[in-house]
């Protein structure tokens, strides 16, 4: 729950450390939540650190930090949210460093305090720090620090870190894989730092490379691994949309394919490749097709299917198995390599005119591949 005071008494940037002089209106405070509520602050260094006592249930002791936004100056409770509203001079706010997130960052008592756009900030919560993470809830991470010589650099640098980037490191570190190589690679700040730069852009490890070949093994993996993923999610993602026989992605494929319309969706379907029969189970006898689209007659037999090959970006080559499929298009029949049929059109959900089985032979009429800007967006679909 969230209880919401706004107090018009404020200072300057440059002259928070007054902070006190400025939270005179705090005993309306109790208005909202409660009487027994007793506040007292307790000023620690340059001034961003208060305390709040209090004898009621729904408070214990709690430390306040400050975080300012444009011009509202925020202050953190676990179950409490004051704003302070302040003409701050937006000068002194852009002369401060900006993190990963684009966020502001001033360094107070040797914390880093988040400043920026109020919309960009993380929520308060935990124990009212803002953006406040527990690293020690990141074991291997915390593991790793504990056993560096310069601790306490790397930790404030790692802490000024945003909570998913943490949580990335963490599970890095805790894959099977990579896990192991990369604890070791993660030496000194400007390693964590290069680890930050790759987790930003994956392809900048090959520039990396170039002047560190300590890194060439892990960002190259990190870089086919991440490209990988987001393959697999942008498939995906088009798979969905197509199933709804609607949008511009359906729409550029009809183009190419009038009788779209006509035929049934089955997805993820295994093939041997050409000339082959099953089992073709050795690896370069079969490809998995993404999206596979069958034309049945008015007797319920197969007539002809299209391919459709799913790439993150126009750039992105077709395997050998595919490319060899794409060149049987118009010429002859693939071969149904699984041993469980298929007898679902994955558009409505209901079952094919006539079950696809083991040993099927399906004629390829045109072999199409639909591809994406490099990220989540598609471009366009291409023979």
């Amino acid at each position: 729950m969230f209880w919401l005071l706004t107090m018009v008494k404020a200072g300057k940037l440059g002259k928070i450390n007054k902070i006190m002089d400025l939270l005179d209106p705090m005993n309306h405070l109790t208005k909202f939540i409660g009487k027994g509520v007793n506040i007292a602050f307790n000023r620690v260094g340059k001034g961003f650190k208060y305390v709040i006592n209090t004898a009621g249930k729904n408070f214990k002791r709690y430390e306040l930090r400050f975080k300012i936004d444009g011009n509202t100056l925020y202050c953190g409770i676990p179950n409490g949210k004051i704003s302070i509203i302040d003409k701050l001079k937006q000068a002194d706010i852009e002369k401060l460093p900006v993190d990963e997130n684009g966020i502001r960052i001033a360094d107070i008592d040797g914390e880093a305090i988040p400043i920026g756009n109020k919309n960009a900030l993380e929520k308060i919560e935990g124990n009212g720090a803002p953006n406040a993470i527990n690293i020690t809830n990141n074991k291997q991470l915390f593991s790793l620090l504990e056993q560096l010589n310069n601790k306490e650099k790397i930790e404030k640098l790692v802490k000024s870190w945003s909570e998913p980037l943490q949580e990335t490191l963490e599970n890095d570190l805790l894959s099977k894989s990579t896990g192991g190589e990369l604890r070791q690679l993660l030496k000194a700040e400007d390693d964590f730092l290069k680890w930050k730069l790759i987790k930003e852009d994956p392809a900048y490890a090959f520039e990396i490379s170039k002047t560190d070949i300590t890194w060439t093994k892990w960002g190259k993996s990190n870089f086919f691994k991440t490209i990988t993923k987001t393959g697999k999610e942008f498939e995906l993602a088009i798979l969905n949309k197509i199933k709804t026989r609607t949008g511009k992605e359906y729409e550029a494929l009809k183009k190419l394919v009038p009788d779209l319309d006509d035929r049934k969706l089955v997805s993820q379907m295994h093939f041997c490749l050409p000339g082959l029969t099953p089992p073709c189970n050795k690896q370069g006898e079969f490809f998995i097709a993404d999206q596979v689209w069958i034309k049945y007659d008015e007797f319920d037999e197969i007539v002809d299917m299209i391919v459709v090959e799913t790439k993150l970006s126009q750039n992105t080559g077709l395997t050998t198995g595919q490319t060899l499929a794409q060149q049987q298009a118009g010429k002859g029949s693939l071969s149904y390599k699984a041993e469980i049929p298929k007898i679902n059109d994955e558009i409505m959900n209901v079952r094919l005119p006539k079950s696809i089985d083991r040993g099927t032979q399906i004629p390829i009429k045109a072999f199409y591949k639909l591809y994406g800007d490099g990220k989540n967006i598609f471009k366009g679909i291409t023979k």
